[in-house]
């Protein structure tokens, strides 16, 4: 049974339950997972109540390694892994290090490079890469340039995390893009960004409007978006949702409303990953020791049923959230009485006829020509 029925049965063992949200903790349900690396340094807010070092400690206990607390945040070269694409009998999409991240300071240099040859050594499959750490995806894939059966991706999980890494995206020459804003801890502009030289990105659209200065009346000015300073491939997936683990702040469903309407104006896929393990509810439980108020604004209005309920006045666009009992129920993937599955077209490049491939294959055509169907010379 598959996590697409949200149904759990009861007799499933631990580790059954761990292979379905290893699975579900993929970009969507259909990525397959390259753990390459596992283990992450925190780098952000986003990271509070990352899974990823949960994930490390029990590979080190499997291992029966003893963990040297000093430094737990180092991420683990698993070089096993490099040999697994090569088993795939059958095309695959597939998501590399969704547990970690490759791009982290403590993953090597040399390790990066390998990551890529094997990526770019089995074209039949596409690989999805994201990372928080987009300065040092710039710099490898400047050094070695992305093959074309590669995805690139960053992660952002607020206003000012977007604003830093989304523009290097736009620095790599990639055959796809794609934005993950997970867990979405604020409000977002995914369509305007305003760059440090004060021109403007408009990611959507893939664009760069000029900024001309200040008018008289000390006001900004740009060029007009239909006269762009720089044309860039727009973005080609926009992937958004909420915060699992023991305290997980919940997104408003305003943030992730204004991201859907943006992705549907300038048709943009866009797949909503699921609320995490709170969901929005109508009708809040006073008894309710979990009950949860987020504010439009994105002010955290308090946990539980007394400080939600009696200590904060809940305003009209407030919305409550309860835990759920399991973290897999269908409810949790529903945004407005809807699923949104949106994927951009990715398939692996067709592999071209190299010169001495053509000759050989003209070799083998003149061999089955009858010979009173060959052309006579002259």
């Amino acid at each position: 049974m598959g996590l697409e029925s949200g149904q759990l049965l009861p007799e499933i063992r631990l580790t059954d339950r761990e292979l379905l949200r290893r699975r579900e903790e993929s970009l969507s349900h259909s990525e397959r997972p390259w753990n390459v690396v596992l283990g992450c340094q925190p780098v952000s807010e986003g990271c509070v109540a990352c899974l990823a070092q949960a994930r490390l400690d029990v590979h080190n206990a499997n291992a029966g390694q003893t963990v040297d607390w000093s430094r737990r945040g180092a991420a683990v070269e698993l070089e096993q892994a490099l040999t697994e694409p090569a088993a795939w009998s059958t095309p695959q999409r597939v998501m590399i290090a969704p547990l970690s991240d490759l791009f982290q300071p403590t993953v090597s240099g040399l390790f990066i490079e390998r990551v890529l040859k094997v990526v770019a050594a089995h074209p039949q499959h596409v690989f999805l890469l994201t990372t928080r750490y987009p300065r040092r995806m710039r710099e490898a894939l400047q050094a070695h340039p992305a093959p074309q059966n590669l995805g690139i991706g960053v992660s952002a999980e607020d206003a000012a995390a977007l604003e830093e890494r989304l523009p290097y995206l736009f620095d790599i020459e990639a055959r796809w893009r794609h934005l993950l804003l997970e867990p979405l801890l604020s409000a977002v502009d995914i369509e305007r960004i305003e760059l440090p030289t004060r021109d403007i990105l408009w990611p959507l659209e893939g664009i760069v409007q000029q900024y001309l200065g200040l008018d008289a009346d000390n006001q900004p000015q740009w060029l007009p978006k239909s006269d762009p300073l720089r044309r860039l491939p727009p973005l080609d997936w926009v992937i958004a949702g909420g915060e699992r683990g023991r305290a997980p702040r919940p997104p408003h469903p305003a943030w992730l409303r204004t991201i859907r309407d943006a992705c549907l104006r300038q048709r943009t896929p866009f797949f909503f990953r699921g609320w995490g393990d709170y969901v929005p509810t109508r009708k809040p439980d006073a008894e309710d020791p979990g009950l949860m108020v987020v504010s439009e604004d994105g002010v955290r209005r308090g946990r539980g049923a007394g400080s939600a309920i009696n200590h904060f006045a809940i305003g009209a666009t407030d919305v409550h959230f309860t835990r759920l009992a399991r973290g897999d129920e269908p409810i949790q993937f529903f945004l407005d009485g809807r699923r949104h599955l949106g994927m951009p077209e990715q398939r692996a490049p067709e592999r071209r006829l190299s010169p001495s491939d053509a000759s050989i294959l003209e070799r083998e055509l003149q061999r089955l020509t009858p010979p009173a169907l060959a052309r006579k010379p002259g």
